[in-house]
C-alpha cells in the first residue's frame, strides 16, 4: 500500500495520527495543540436514544437526532473555518515526526489500531479529530508516518495471516459446530448503515500473529467481549479479496445494488458526513455475489484504505464500506469444514492494553 492510498481515507489517516500522538503528548507545546483541536470541536457527538414506540415514530426520532448531530457538526465546522485547528495539529505532527524513533512494533501498531477501531462508528458522523485530520495540511504532515508504515513488515504479516480463518463465537452458550452456522448462510442482506452483509452470511477472521483472530482486537465500535470459543477452519474456497479501493469498487460495479433516493438521503448524516459525498449510494448485491463466489474477504490493508470513504463508481454514484472488520471473511454459500475442536479464549486486562489468550495455553 502506498502512502497516498493509506492517507486517502479516514481510517488510514487516524491510524497514522494515533501512532504519532503518544510521543506528541510528552511535549507540552504539542499537547497544547492537541487539546486545542479538541476544544475547537467539543460537543459534536450525539448518541441516538428514544422511547418512541412503533416503526414510524422511531424513524422520525432518529431523523431528528441525526439532524441535531448535523447541526452541531456545522457549528464545529464554522469554528474551524479559519484553519487554525488543522494548522495546530499539522505543526504538532511535524514536530513529533522530526525525531526518527517512532515505535512501529506489532504491540504499538495494535494499540494504535485498536484506538482507531473504537472511533470507527459509521452509524453517526465522524469524530471531530477525523474531520480535522482530513485537512490537506494535516495529510501532508502525516506523509512521513505513512512512509514508515509502508516499509514496516507488520501490516504485511497481518495481511498474509488472513489466509488462516477462524470462527469466533462470543456467545455464552455452548459453541455451535460450523456446519450449524453454515445453515444460516442464505439470503445475505445489509443493515441500516452496514454495507457488509449482516444476515445470511457467516463471518470468520484471520489469525494475527501474537494476537489471535482479528475480531478480538480489531472490531468497529468494540463491544468489549470478554470470552469466545474459537474454531479453526479449512480456508479453501473461491474467495473475492478486498485489498484496495479498486477491488471494492470492482465488487460494487460488477454486482451493483442501488440504495434509492430515500435511503441515500438517510445516509447523508452517516456515510455522507464521513465522506462529504452528497450523491446516490450503491453497495454490493450480496445475493448476486453469492452466485459466483463462496466468500468475500477484507484484508487489513484493504480495510485501512477502503473503510469510511466514498469511492465513486462509473454510473455517478458512490460506494462505502461500513460494518466490516480488518481480516474478516463473509462466507456466502458453504462454510469450510472445521480443523480440530473449539478452543476457549479469554480477554486479559493489561497495564496499557487488553489482550486475548487461549485458556490453558
Amino acid at each position: 500500500m502506498t502512502p497516498h492510498r493509506l492517507l486517502a481515507g479516514p481510517v488510514g489517516r487516524r491510524l497514522c495520527l494515533e501512532l504519532v500522538e503518544p510521543r506528541g503528548l510528552e511535549q507540552p507545546a504539542v499537547r497544547d495543540a492537541w487539546n486545542g483541536v479538541g476544544a475547537a470541536t467539543e460537543g459534536v457527538a450525539l448518541f441516538f436514544m428514544t422511547d418512541a414506540e412503533g416503526w414510524w415514530a422511531r424513524r422520525q426520532a432518529e431523523r431528528q437526532a441525526r439532524a441535531e448531530m448535523a447541526r452541531r457538526r456545522d457549528v464545529a465546522t464554522r469554528s474551524m473555518a479559519d484553519g487554525s485547528a488543522a494548522a495546530a495539529l499539522a505543526r504538532a505532527v511535524e514536530g513529533v515526526l522530526a525525531a526518527p524513533d517512532v515505535d512501529l512494533s506489532a504491540p504499538a501498531l495494535m494499540f494504535a489500531f485498536r484506538q482507531v477501531m473504537g472511533m470507527a462508528m459509521f452509524y453517526q458522523g465522524p469524530d471531530p479529530t477525523d474531520t480535522v485530520a482530513a485537512d490537506a495540511a494535516v495529510v501532508t504532515a502525516l506523509e512521513p508516518m505513512a512512509d514508515l508504515l509502508q516499509v514496516s513488515d507488520v501490516l504485511a504479516s497481518w495481511d498474509a495471516a488472513t489466509s488462516h480463518q477462524f470462527l469466533v463465537d462470543f456467545s455464552e452458550h455452548p459453541p455451535q459446530r460450523p456446519e450449524v452456522f453454515a445453515a444460516k448462510a442464505t439470503e445475505p442482506v445489509i443493515g441500516p448503515w452496514w454495507s457488509a452483509p449482516v444476515t445470511g452470511s457467516v463471518r470468520t477472521y484471520g489469525d494475527l500473529p501474537g494476537f489471535g483472530p482479528s475480531i478480538m482486537s480489531l472490531e468497529e465500535d468494540d463491544l468489549d467481549w470478554r470470552a469466545a470459543m474459537v474454531t479453526e477452519l479449512d480456508p479453501s474456497g473461491d474467495v473475492y479479496v478486498i485489498d484496495s479501493a479498486e477491488s471494492w469498487r470492482g465488487l460494487a460495479q460488477r454486482y451493483p445494488l442501488g440504495l434509492g433516493q430515500e435511503r441515500s438521503a438517510d445516509m447523508s448524516t452517516t456515510w455522507g458526513a464521513w465522506s462529504g459525498w452528497a450523491g446516490g449510494w450503491t453497495v454490493p448485491d450480496w445475493r448476486a455475489v453469492a452466485q459466483e463466489w463462496d466468500a468475500v474477504r477484507m484484508t487489513v490493508s484493504g480495510y485501512l484504505e477502503v473503510a469510511g470513504r466514498a469511492i465513486e463508481l462509473s454510473d455517478g454514484s458512490a460506494t462505502f464500506a461500513a460494518g466490516w472488520s480488518p481480516g474478516e471473511t463473509h462466507w456466502l454459500r458453504v462454510l469450510p469444514p472445521a480443523i480440530g475442536d473449539p478452543v476457549r479464549w479469554v480477554r486479559v486486562e493489561g497495564d496499557r492494553d487488553d489482550h486475548w489468550e487461549p485458556v490453558g495455553a
